[in-house]
């Protein structure tokens, strides 16, 4: 069974009552839809690719109180690794005693920077 992302998003409670999966929308209209003790297949918003989500893994995101996922796995790993820095080292100067060190921190960007004996006796 294939659930629209459009239901799968934030803003929108989903609640599991036997084999049922109940999305709520906040204006309280509900929608049911049938759910497989296997899991559902959701398609992805930005490829439309489907993917599967199982029972446990909803139980999981409502525990913790989190919106169930509208991108494809794969989708959601290229994104967090669009977030790291690059894997480059950039010349750059202690931001309090002034030594010249290497960091993967690009000289534009508004970090602090410190070396290595600076960090240790700020954070000890």
């Amino acid at each position: 069974m294939l659930f629209p992302a459009c239901y799968i998003a934030s803003g929108i409670n989903i609640a599991l009552k036997g084999d049922m999966i109940f999305f709520e929308r906040a204006d309280g209209v509900q929608r049911v839809t049938a759910f497989y003790p296997t899991g559902g297949v959701v398609i992805s918003e930005e490829s439309s690719r489907p993917f599967k989500i199982i029972r446990q893994e909803l139980d999981f995101y409502r525990f913790l109180n989190l919106p169930a996922p509208r991108l494809h796995p794969e989708e959601r790993y290229r994104k967090r690794l669009q977030l790291r820095n690059p894997r480059k080292l950039w010349s750059r100067e202690c931001a309090k005693c002034g030594k010249p060190i290497e960091t993967s921190y690009v000289p534009e960007r508004p970090e602090i920077v410190y070396c290595e004996s600076c960090y240790l006796r700020e954070v000890y």
